[in-house]
């Protein structure tokens, strides 16, 4: 059981970071809609599964699944939680 959790951590991180890079280097939104339903989405596809996967490394086997699991939705939740909330908010563009 907790050999699967490390194998679901990295798969996790795998596909959050492949749709992260998608959405951060390439013009044009993967996800087609509006800014607000894009945002939702973009946050939905690649905010919250390393998040989840994060939580999963916690509670899997010590061994190379688990670091990998840590470190990688660990580096994907910098790039798309902590480095965006920490701009917005030095730029002044969150709240007014």
């Amino acid at each position: 059981m907790k050999r699967t959790l490390g194998s679901i951590s990295v798969i996790v991180f795998i596909l959050s970071a492949a749709l992260g890079i998608r959405e951060y280097f390439f013009i044009g939104s993967f996800f087609p809609g509006d800014t607000v339903t894009a945002i939702v989405i973009f946050f939905l596809a690649t905010g919250l599964p390393p998040v989840i996967g994060f939580i999963l490394s916690f509670f899997s086997k010590k061994d190379t699944l688990k670091i990998i699991g840590m470190i990688g939705n660990g580096a994907v939740m910098i790039l798309t939680i902590v480095y965006p909330f920490t701009i917005r908010i030095l730029l002044g563009e969150f709240g007014g």
